[in-house]
């Protein structure tokens, strides 16, 4: 058993393609005093990752034969060849990240709790197929869910299936309406198999037999007949949109006892709560969501993936005053380049950062366009045109990326790194540079960003 910060994150991202994730969830018992206990009393002790994996390492070991102290040791050795297993774990307990390998299939576990709920993940690439449905009718919980039977290669198999696997954190939700005796067809028995713990998956006896899919984030409303099965295509998108709630899920486990001072200022207001304030949380969710969605932008030729923290989107909202354009000294329909805010600037350079890493030559218009009534000018052109403005509001940009002093461990889509790198920005004018501290992986186009900061204006 190896600690977390040995996991190794640049050969899983080289080798591993995740194609579908589940997440299994069951509640945490406690005791009577326990009960008692306040919210953030509990969440300390499931912090404390006394979660018992045994029962789940020993269901695995005896499905694939394995030796359950091998298993238990979590050095790799499984006692079946080309077979191998190795635990990642905080001291030795949960939460763990499990490296789990069987020939070309390749399977990450995680293991860990939230408050008064403990959760198992599994993300397969596309070779563990047949493991993740195994997986999924290893562990379903019989006093949830109800008997039915179903056609299985002409003969009949009577297995359980929940009426409801739901799981808030899931976006897509599938209905399958079986008919009134329970008896399912090989193609809905096939569709539950399929998507099982993947999204938020209904099954419902009804006078009429269909299976429907809403898919929310692409206002895809589908109704598929018993005799047709869901196209791959369709499929895809499930599995991708359950890939990313895993990965939210693995995230959060992992980051309560792997980033420092994980979400300490999320929701949190100060005293002297500003109209600024306001403006700049705001703003701050715009950026955030411009940095994650440039991976599907014209910009993922730059980052294959971008993740962002926790301590970068609920930033303390202290660290942004004073990163806004200077509106006060504006006059009305003074025309203003796009570029004067500083957090606006440093999500761009993040965005651009290879260029900068790898000594290209910049692209023109690095900066998206902005409107001047009505006509639409480049930024250059802003600034050649607005030289009578005054040197403090036309104040160019500065950016440096330098190597962290103190590197500290982050989590990237559920799997541990080492952030080491700090990117600032400032302007001309400023006394404070606005800093966040990033990981970055060239050969797989993967960053993530850690947190958010002032530090003072970097003098070289």
């Amino acid at each position: 058993m190896y600690p977390l910060q040995a996991f190794p994150t640049l050969s899983v991202l080289k080798d591993f393609t995740p194609y579908r994730g589940i997440i299994l969830s069951s509640p945490i018992e406690l005791t009577d005093q326990e009960n008692k206990l306040s919210f953030s009393s509990i969440h300390a002790a499931v912090k404390s990752g006394q979660i018992d994996t045994t029962f789940i390492l020993t269901r695995i070991a005896q499905e694939w034969n394995y030796d359950l102290e091998l298993l238990k040791e979590g050095n790799g050795e499984t006692g079946v060849a080309d077979h191998s297993f190795v635990v990642y774990a905080h001291e030795k307990s949960t939460p763990q990240i499990i490296r789990w390998k069987q020939g070309k299939a390749q399977i990450i576990l995680t293991l860990g709790a939230r408050p008064q709920q403990k959760h198992f993940i599994a993300i397969g690439n596309e070779a563990a197929g047949a493991t993740i449905d195994k997986l999924n009718e290893l562990f379903i919980n019989p006093a949830e869910h109800f008997e039915i039977s179903a056609e299985v290669n002409n003969q009949i198999v009577n297995t359980v299936v929940p009426y409801r696997v739901f799981d808030n954190l899931f976006k897509v939700q599938v209905n399958l309406f079986i008919p009134m005796d329970m008896k399912l067809s090989p193609t809905q028995f096939k569709h539950y198999i399929s998507l099982a713990n993947s999204c938020k998956l209904s099954v419902c006896p009804h006078h009429e037999v269909f299976t429907s899919i809403y898919i929310p984030h692409l206002k895809i409303n589908l109704k598929c007949d018993d005799s047709k099965e869901i196209s791959e295509d369709i499929l895809k998108i499930i599995y991708n949109e359950g890939i990313s709630r895993c990965q939210d899920l693995m995230t959060y486990l992992l980051g309560q006892c792997l980033v420092p001072h994980y979400g300490a200022h999320a929701h949190i207001a100060p005293i002297d709560f500003s109209l600024e304030d306001l403006e700049r949380a705001r703003w701050l969710d715009v950026q955030s969501k411009i940095l994650v969605d440039s991976n599907y932008s014209v910009n993922s030729t730059l980052w294959n993936n971008i993740s962002v923290s926790i301590n970068f989107t609920e930033a303390d909202l202290k660290v942004l005053r004073g990163t806004g354009a200077d509106i006060a000294q504006r006059k009305i329909f003074q025309e203003v380049p796009y570029n004067e805010d500083l957090l606006g600037h440093l999500v761009q350079s993040l965005i651009y950062l290879p260029m900068d890493l790898m000594k290209k030559k910049k692209y023109e218009g690095i900066y998206p366009p902005f409107t001047v009534r009505g006509g639409v000018k480049s930024d250059k052109q802003s600034f050649d045109k607005f030289e009578d403005v005054g040197e403090e509001n036309n104040a160019g940009y500065l950016m440096k990326i330098e190597p962290l002093k103190n590197p500290y461990f982050s989590v990237h889509h559920g799997i541990p790194v080492r952030v080491d790198h700090t990117v600032s920005v400032w302007r001309e004018i400023d006394k404070e540079a606005l800093a966040c501290d990033v990981w970055y992986d060239l050969n797989s186009s993967h960053l993530h960003v850690a947190n958010l900061y002032r530090i003072s204006v970097p003098t070289e």
